[in-house]
């Protein structure tokens, strides 16, 4: 089952003016949201550094798993160890909870660029990014100007550039 768009969930007050929310033909792109594989990795690894804290809090509370002969020094870097893993368990999934939660999507449709990230939804003009011009403008390009031929433009092109006609 496919998701929904990020940008389903907007209120949609007037169907016939898109100033709210994308139009319903945008190019709709999600980012920000985990796979289910990705996910799954995820969880795995943050399963096997909670193994790894609960291992050194475990010998570092009660000699297990480990020999009993140990010196006290090594249960307190357990303990530390096993602290220090168990701070990054829990932030790793305090992250995990905030990727699956997220919504992220870009959007573009014929009257402009939409961003959303969570509850926050940018719309930039099309022509507010012409406006910023990103890209070089072209280089102005002779006209030809009226009761000149088309074949007196093309022989001072080929003599320009020293093509020959066939």
């Amino acid at each position: 089952m496919a998701r929904p768009s990020p940008f389903a969930d907007l209120d949609d007050d007037d169907a016939d003016d898109h100033t709210n929310k994308p139009a319903p033909d945008a190019l709709v792109v999600e980012l920000g949201r985990p796979t289910r594989t990705a996910l799954g990795c995820f969880g795995l690894t943050t399963l096997f550094l909670a193994a790894v804290a609960l291992a050194a809090l475990s010998y570092a509370a009660f000699h297990v798993p480990g020999p009993s002969t140990a010196p006290p020094a090594l249960r307190v870097v357990a303990a530390v160890l096993g602290g220090i893993f168990l701070v990054i368990v829990v932030g790793l999934a305090m992250i995990a909870v905030k990727a699956v939660r997220s919504r992220q999507g870009l959007a573009l449709d014929a009257d402009a660029v939409w961003w959303r990230a969570d509850e926050t939804l940018v719309r930039l003009p099309w022509s507010d990014i012409a406006a910023a011009r990103l890209v070089t403008p072209p280089k102005r390009v002779r006209p030809v100007h009226r009761g000149h031929r088309l074949s007196n433009c093309i022989q001072s092109t080929t003599k320009r550039y020293g093509a020959t006609r066939r």
